[in-house]
């Protein structure tokens, strides 16, 4: 990867932003739960051609303060919990008993057991091994931290939600010695959230910290999950693009297409009124008895964030018809 610097960061932070202190593996048949939730596209661009990726730093700023958050909360929790939990008020029989990463999951009554960012693996029959590290677990229960922007949160899907239960699966599958609840909380860390619009807007996240829950999937579930999506690897590495399937809406995180109706054919700066359902527009259209529908289709993200985005030819045919969200 070339690391470029295009808007002449100070280098005190550019090598800060430069710095790459994950734990890579360059087995390829090792692949990492982040990697297994990825579009199945870019997994397989990403083994079967030389990726030419260029980046700048600002793309890697983000990235860079999830990280910067992680290692606080884990600095905290080695180094300074007692002291931080006093402030809190907690008494000393808690914090005196934390126990963070041990060897195998305490037996005393009092003690209360924490694990920090660890990393498990483990070998399938057919021969791929699947690795993963979580956050944070705390008495069973599973933790994952994500610094989002607010929009994160407004705009949710279930699609997203079945990220964080498909990660939170594998994790536990990987430590089920460790992770001994049925459930995953993601800690939403925001970036961009403001108190005046906190109080003003229904769905805006009402604090700049947010826990949500979401229930796992079965062991047996997640294993059957995780064979057949190595296996579909297996299948597509190697194979022409064109046979690889291609990314789903969802996957590229696509807006919803919408549908303008424009009284005046004519004048189609602005539209008379817009729809999300085709039939709607349609009918509008048929109750005037004149005018123009046409369609938009919704703008693609995904692609811009993309590890194989260089070498992707969806991303270039979306490009080309000018669906590719601007940055």
């Amino acid at each position: 990867m070339t690391i470029t610097n295009h808007t002449n960061i100070p280098l005190s932070v550019a090598a800060w932003l430069a710095d790459d202190t994950y734990d890579h593996n360059s087995d390829p048949y090792t692949i990492s739960a982040t990697q297994l939730i990825r579009p199945l596209k870019e997994i397989v661009l990403n083994r079967t051609l030389v990726v030419d990726r260029e980046m700048d730093l600002t793309a890697l700023i983000a990235s860079k303060m999830g990280t910067a958050a992680h290692d606080g909360i884990e600095d905290t929790w080695r180094n300074r919990a007692g002291k931080a939990l006093q402030r809190l008020g907690y008494p000393e029989k808690i914090w005196s008993n934390i126990q963070i990463n041990p060897e195998t999951p305490s037996t005393h009554p009092d003690w209360i057991d924490i694990y920090l960012e660890k990393r498990g693996s483990k070998k399938l029959d057919n021969g791929w091994t699947i690795s993963g590290k979580f956050d944070f677990v705390a008495e069973g229960n599973l933790e994952d931290f994500k610094t989002k922007k607010v929009w994160a949160w407004i705009f949710a899907t279930q699609d997203d939600y079945q990220e964080f239960i498909l990660q939170g699966s594998i994790y536990r599958w990987l430590h089920p010695e460790i992770i001994t609840g049925d459930h995953i909380a993601i800690d939403y860390l925001f970036t961009d959230w403001k108190p005046l619009e906190a109080k003003n807007k229904k769905d805006y996240p009402s604090n700049p910290i947010i826990q949500k829950k979401f229930k796992l999937m079965s062991m047996v579930e997640i294993e059957n999950w995780l064979i057949n999506r190595v296996n579909l690897i297996d299948k597509y590495t190697g194979q022409k693009q064109t046979d690889i399937p291609d990314c789903t809406p969802v996957e590229l995180w696509q807006d919803d297409p919408v549908f303008k109706y424009y009284r005046d054919p004519t004048k189609t700066l602005k539209s008379t009124k817009n729809f999300t359902d085709l039939g709607a527009a349609n009918a509008r259209l048929a109750s005037e008895g004149k005018g123009i529908v046409k369609t938009f289709k919704g703008l693609v993200k995904k692609c811009n964030y993309c590890s194989a985005q260089s070498v992707c030819k969806q991303r270039e045919a979306i490009q080309l018809a000018g669906n590719l969200k601007q940055l």
